[in-house]
């Protein structure tokens, strides 16, 4: 499926988790594929990373507990609930039409083993993306 890259704020993080926590996370987030940055010339920070690498760094930052990062586990889990439901409300029929837009050749198996289709539905996305 199309990746889906999140930003999730972390406002005033500096002053929450400090300078060592600040490279502590950056240094995690880079493991995962993810991002710590700063927003502009503000104050503000934000984790930018696509769904399954934020879900693998906030697992990290659990397993490790560090208590000056708690802050940032907390401002991810918010955001990870927040994001969670917007890409799911993506439909199965744009999901199936973007992976046809992206591969003509993709089989109706590899359709329904990325989205989790059925053989119909694979199918008539197939037809639709067909006729047009």
């Amino acid at each position: 499926m199309s990746s889906h890259v999140l930003s999730i704020p972390l406002p005033s993080l500096i002053h929450r988790v400090g300078k060592e926590g600040r490279i502590e996370l950056q240094q995690l987030a880079v493991e995962h594929g993810c991002v710590v940055k700063r927003v502009r010339r503000s104050r503000n920070w934000q984790v930018n990373g696509e769904l399954e690498q934020l879900k693998q760094l906030k697992a990290t930052l659990v397993s490790q507990p560090n208590d000056d990062l708690d802050y940032a586990l907390r401002k991810m889990e918010q955001g990870l609930e927040k994001a969670t439901p917007a890409i799911k409300a993506i439909s199965m029929e744009e999901s199936l039409a973007r992976l046809i837009e992206q591969n003509d050749a993709v089989t109706l198996a590899e359709l329904m083993e990325a989205t989790n289709c059925s053989m119909k539905q694979a199918r008539e996305a197939r037809f639709l993306a067909d006729d047009l």
